[in-house]
C-alpha cells in the first residue's frame, strides 16, 4: 500500500468531487487495516477490507482474493465505475459475472494494464515453472478481454500484450499514470539535478541494468 500511483489517482478523483472507495483484498505488507483506513480517510477516500464469507474458499490465493472482491462489490449500492488492475486477476470474477449477466449491468468496469505476470517473467529473464503462473495468466487475460474499457499507461505495454496474444476489448485508451506534481526547484538552484535516484524494484524489468549503464556513460 501507499503506492504513489494509487495515491495520485485517488487524490485526483476525490479532488474532482467523486466518492472514492478502495477495496483491498491483498495481504498487508506494512501496518494494518485501521492504519490504512485512517490514512485514506484523511484524503477523503473510503478504505474497505472485505470480510471472508461464512464458507471456506479453496483455490490459489489470487483466485480467492478475486472472489472476495466480487462478493463484496455485488452486495453494495451501484458504483458508476469500478477500476481493476489486470495484475493478479483481481477483477476476474466481477468481470466474468458481468459477461454472464449476473451483476454490474449498469456499472463501467475499467481495467488498467499494469504489468501481467507473463511480462514479469519474460522481462526478468525467468522461466515459468509454477502452475499458479498459468492460472494467473489465464485470469489476467480474461480481465483484459472482458473489460468495458482498457487503459494502458504506455503504447509499449499495449503492443506487448497484442504480440503475446491478449484479446483487447473495443474501447482501449493510452493514458500515462498520474503522478503528483514535482517539487519546485529551491531558490538559487541552477535547476540541474544534484543527485540521480533509481526508483523501483531491484529487477531487470524495472530498468536497473539500463540505469547502471547510463551512470557509467555519465
Amino acid at each position: 500500500l501507499n503506492d504513489v500511483r494509487l495515491d495520485a489517482v485517488t487524490e485526483a478523483l476525490a479532488a474532482a468531487g467523486d466518492d472514492v472507495t478502495i477495496v483491498f483484498v491483498g495481504p498487508f505488507e506494512t501496518h494494518d487495516r485501521e492504519h490504512w483506513r485512517d490514512y485514506y480517510a484523511r484524503k477523503g477516500v473510503t478504505f474497505v477490507v472485505p470480510d471472508s464469507p461464512p464458507f471456506p474458499l479453496e483455490g490459489p490465493d489470487h483466485a480467492r482474493a478475486s472472489f472476495l472482491a466480487y462478493n463484496w462489490l455485488k452486495q453494495q449500492a451501484r458504483f458508476d465505475v469500478i477500476h481493476f488492475p489486470e495484475i493478479n486477476g483481481v477483477g476476474f470474477y466481477a468481470l466474468t459475472a458481468k459477461q454472464l449477466g449476473l451483476a454490474f449491468e449498469a456499472t463501467c468496469l475499467a481495467v488498467t494494464l499494469h504489468s501481467p505476470t507473463l511480462w514479469h517473467r519474460l522481462e526478468n529473464q525467468e522461466a515459468v515453472v509454477d502452475t499458479e503462473d498459468l492460472v494467473l495468466d489465464f485470469m489476467e487475460r480474461a480481465c483484459v478481454a472482458n473489460a468495458d474499457v482498457l487503459i494502458s499507461p504506455t503504447r509499449y505495454l499495449l503492443r506487448w500484450a497484442v504480440d503475446w496474444g491478449f484479446q483487447l476489448p473495443t474501447q482501449v485508451h493510452v493514458q500515462a499514470n498520474l503522478t503528483r506534481a514535482a517539487a519546485a526547484p529551491r531558490r538559487g538552484s541552477t535547476g540541474l539535478p544534484e543527485e540521480l535516484v533509481f526508483f523501483g524494484r531491484l529487477e531487470t524489468r524495472k530498468g536497473l541494468q539500463l540505469f547502471c549503464d547510463a551512470l557509467e556513460l555519465l
